[in-house]
């Protein structure tokens, strides 16, 4: 089977706009400082566990009874600390592996 490759011009110019361009990723603002991608999911995660606190605040005070809200709020916070927990986990292990390595 012989397929063609995609080349600059076999791409519809309405493809091409600034509103299909991938968005930057985190760290990008000042790339190549593993120190502000860090930084930048540390408060990541604390702002999205402030917005759990005050959603759950607001559900227990009546102030909203959408309870399908308050709970993805809570899932979304979860996930992103278990991921900042995975990152911290796998960073010590490999400081670990590094101290161990013997020059």
């Amino acid at each position: 089977m012989n397929l063609p490759g995609i080349t600059p011009n076999s791409i519809p110019p309405e493809l091409l706009t600034q509103q299909t361009l991938v968005q930057p990723a985190i760290g990008a603002q000042n790339p190549g400082t593993f120190s502000a991608l860090v930084s930048e999911l540390l408060s990541s995660t604390q702002q999205e566990t402030a917005k759990v606190d005050n959603e759950v605040d607001r559900l227990m005070t009546g102030e909203t009874s959408n309870f399908h809200e308050v709970s993805l709020a809570v899932a979304r916070a979860d996930l992103s600390f278990r991921f900042m927990m995975q990152i911290r986990d796998q960073l010590v292990s490999t400081y670990r592996e590094v101290m161990r390595m013997q020059i």
